[in-house]
Formats: structure tokens, sequence, C-alpha cells
């Protein structure tokens, strides 16, 4: 392909189809899916902590990752050598000189397995946590757990169908779970009482289009959540809902909405505050953090303030602290070249802009989507 590392250009054109391909002494196996010249980001070893002269993101491969060492015409080549490996077993690929956990992470005693665990939501006690997890006991690809501290996955009764049930989110008083499931044939929003082990009805807030990314804030009165329901002015316009369940119905918020999209919503203790990430015109790198202040009816962050929380390059995923005053977002600032697969974690004074030292946080490796 070329790469030269000087122009961190490709010598093939962007748009040329790429196949590998795993060759064997009998049969030759094609990896799929195919991909894209533009869609392979390249960064030095030394910024992903590895041993590897240098590892390859594919945009629609985010379950692994390739590393390549080479060797330049000046040198005799090109030639090189590619290894592949899933981000579960990176542990293999790893310099010795990379940062262990410190003693400051919890373990979670029989919540992690060799499945996926995805998405947690912990309650303001730090001793319930929800997340979902495509493990094989469960009932679908995807299903919603609860675990307790001291007494593990809760047995919960017709919490899950077999279809996917994901994106779980606890109130903080830990007696809500709000979900989205596709259980219905499209996705909707459903709500389960863990002091009752029963459903509460959402049929007021479910629509036959998708509704999704459900959030919920203290004693379950306020469900933020999106939805691509008509009424945007486009076909597949995303805007966030704030339901009202006390009163049954939607809470008006002017401002909020623009003719792109709005992703990922978060709501603070009383929800007097959401947070989401947006790529509407305007933004400072595509995908930019905002807040809107429930009470007073408008925005309060925007592109020109807050440097510490909007930059040049993708913040999104944001998450509110119940106070309002702490933004948590992931953001590929440190590392652009690795585009989304150089995700860390940052945590913004919501009045200053000032991002605050969290040591020992991140890694070399990717971070995830942070959950409500």
């Amino acid at each position: 392909m070329g790469y030269n590392l000087e122009t961190k250009t490709w010598a093939i054109s962007d748009y040329e189809d790429i196949e590998l391909n795993l060759i064997g002494p009998d049969n030759t196996i094609s990896l799929t899916p195919r991909f894209k010249v533009l869609e392979v980001s390249v960064a030095p070893y030394s910024t992903m902590g590895v041993e590897f002269e240098a590892i390859i993101g594919i945009t629609n491969w985010q379950d692994y990752v390739i590393g390549f060492s080479f060797v330049d015409f000046q040198r005799g080549g090109p030639d090189g050598t590619i290894s592949m490996l899933q981000w579960k077993d990176i542990d293999y690929a790893l310099n010795e000189d990379i940062a262990k956990l410190t003693p400051d992470y919890i373990p979670l005693e029989g919540l992690n397995t060799i499945a996926d665990e995805r998405f947690p939501s912990v309650d303001e006690t730090g001793n319930v946590v929800t997340f979902q997890s495509n493990r094989s006991s469960g009932k679908g690809g995807w299903d919603v757990y609860v675990w307790k501290n001291d007494e593990g996955i809760r047995n919960l009764p017709d919490l899950n169908r077999p279809p996917d049930d994901s994106d779980p989110c606890i109130s903080p008083d830990g007696r809500y779970v709000v979900f989205h499931s596709n259980r219905s044939g499209n996705y909707d929003i459903y709500m389960y009482d863990l002091t009752q082990q029963s459903y509460i009805d959402l049929s007021f807030l479910n629509t036959d289009d998708l509704e999704r990314n459900p959030v919920i804030n203290r004693y379950g009165r306020y469900i933020v959540f999106r939805s691509e329901r008509p009424g945007g002015t486009g076909n597949s316009d995303i805007f966030i809902y704030m339901y009202d369940r006390q009163q049954y119905s939607y809470i008006d918020l002017p401002g909020l909405y623009s003719v792109d999209n709005e992703f990922d919503p978060s709501i603070n203790l009383d929800g007097s505050r959401i947070t989401f990430h947006s790529t509407r015109t305007g933004t400072v790198g595509g995908k930019d953090v905002y807040v809107y202040d429930v009470i007073n009816k408008k925005m309060i962050t925007t592109t020109s303030g807050l440097s510490g929380v909007n930059t040049v390059y993708a913040d999104q995923s944001p998450s509110i602290s119940t106070d309002g005053k702490y933004l948590a977002l992931q953001s590929n600032r440190r590392n652009p070249q690795m585009k989304m697969y150089d995700r860390d974690i940052f945590i913004i004074h919501n009045l200053s802009g000032l991002v605050l030292t969290t040591t020992g946080l991140n890694t070399p490796l990717k971070g995830g989507n942070l959950s409500c």
C-alpha cells in the first residue's frame, strides 16, 4: 500500500478497496468486511505503548488491532510482517513498561466474564451496577444485567427477552433501570422497577419510530432519550426528548434541537441539566459537547466557550455529574492520528473549563463510550 511516514499518505487511492487474507497450507481465508484506504489510520508505536512499529486502525473493525513491522526501501524493502489481534488479547502485544492498573481500582467480583460487558451505569452508593453483556447464558444477543456488591448478578424475573436489550441506565437512587430494546420490532424504551421486580408502563412515551439511549434522573421522574420520530427537518433527524413520568408529558426544550444530529444524552440528579454531543453546523471539531439548562430553557455550553470541553478533535459521549458541575467525556485530542481508536476520558470543570488531573484513568488502549 506504500505508506509514507513523513507525509502520512498512502501510495494508492483513498478509495481503493483493501482485502486482508490469511494464507494457509491448504486454503486462503478472506477477512471481512473489506475496507477502503481512507478508513485506515496509522499511529507510531510510541504513542500506543506496544512493541509493533505501528498500529493500524480500521474504521469497520473496532474489535481488532493490526500491528505491523516494516522494512522500507532504503533497507531492502518494502517488506514487513502483519499481526492481527482482538482488543481483548492486546495484552500479548503490550510493552512491559506500560503502567498497570493502580490499587485505586475496585475489584468487581462476579461481574465480568469472557464475553463482552459494555455501557455500565452505577447508582449513587456505588454498590449497584447495571450493564449489557452478550454472555452465552443470556436470552438474546445483548441482555441487561444488574450487579450488586456482596451479592453478584441479581436474578430479576422477566427483565430480558430474546431480542436485544441494550444501553441500560440506573436511577441514582438505585430503584429503576431504563434501556432500549427491539423486542417490539423496532427500538423502544423500557423501564424496570428493581424493587417491585416488574415493568412500568411507558406506552405514552414510545412510538412506531426509533427511541433509544435513555437516561434517568433520581427517583425516576425524568427520562431523556433520543428519537428518530417524524417532525424533524429531514428523514433521519435525531432529537433529545425529556419525558416527565409524573405528569406523562414532554417538556419543551427550545433551542436544544438543530437540523443536524444530537446523540448520547445525560441528565443530572434533579433534571435541571442535560448534556449531549452534536454534529450540528458550527462545531469546532465535527463532534462537540453541549449542556442545556432545563430550568432557564437555554444552552449554556457553546463552541466558543469552555475551552477545555470542545477542541478541533472529536469530543463526544458526555456524562454530567449529579450536581451539574463536572463533565466527563471521551476525546481523541491526545492522539488524533488514530481517530476513534485512541480515545481517552477527560473530566472537566463545567464553569472554568479546566481539565482535572486523573492519574491512572487512561491507558494506551482506546477508551469506550461513557454511560449515563
